[in-house]
């Protein structure tokens, strides 16, 4: 069975490709459906649908990914940190140094 997660829109950098693209392949492979996948707090969400939440491999592989996303840049791939930006600091993202700068963000810690 195959479904069409690979055509779902992502509502984050392209920097989490990688990490994005075995869990599509391996929720196509079980029959599952990805509702979602964003960024949130400066770390990947990805969110399945009702009833797919009983595959303890894909799970392990959201987790890790989502982990995995808290130290590698939204945009390019490579390492990063939390950072934020706005007047109280409240919009995350995980980013590289090069990527920081250019977006405005700085280092939360």
């Amino acid at each position: 069975m195959s479904n069409d997660n690979h055509k779902l829109a992502r509502e984050c950098g392209p920097g989490w490709n990688d990490l994005i693209g075995p869990i599509v392949i391996r929720a196509d492979e079980t029959g599952a459906t990805i509702v979602q996948i964003k960024e949130k707090f400066g770390m990947l969400r990805i969110y399945l649908g009702p009833g797919d939440v009983d595959c303890d491999e894909l799970l392990d592989m959201i987790d890790k990914a989502e982990m995995e996303s808290a130290t590698t840049c939204e945009m390019c791939g490579k390492p990063g940190v939390t950072m934020a930006t706005g007047s109280n600091g409240h919009w995350l993202k995980t980013l590289c140094k090069e990527h920081g700068t250019e977006l405005g963000y700085r280092r939360t810690k």
